[in-house]
């Protein structure tokens, strides 16, 4: 697994998605280089199938931001940043099981 890969990808996305609400991008723009940001992370993805399944639901989720009303764009643009964030802790963050047993305090309260 290639975790830069992925965190390059999803950081682009999200500052894109940054750059849409400043007004410095169209959501057009937003939607074009994330296809094109896509197209390196292909290989990647195909040995993860549940990777690649999240994934592709952010991506068909911010792919219509451009033909919705404003009000809605902000709406996609700000749960879209909540889905990038989960991606992250699913994918990228590593996850410890404490298994040594629990130690009691040996001093007076």
């Amino acid at each position: 697994m290639r975790p830069i890969l992925l965190e390059d990808f999803l950081s682009k996305i999200q500052q894109d998605l940054k750059f849409v609400e400043e007004g410095i991008k169209s959501s057009a723009e937003l939607v074009e280089q994330m296809q094109d940001n896509f197209e390196r992370l292909q290989d990647f993805l195909l040995k993860n199938d549940d990777l690649r399944q999240k994934i592709h639901q952010l991506m068909e989720y911010i792919e219509p931001i451009p033909h919705l009303p404003e009000n809605r764009q902000k709406t996609r643009i700000k749960n879209a940043r909540s889905m990038i964030q989960k991606l992250r802790d699913w994918f990228l963050i590593e996850k410890y099981e404490c298994r040594a047993p629990f130690k009691t305090l040996e001093t007076s309260v």
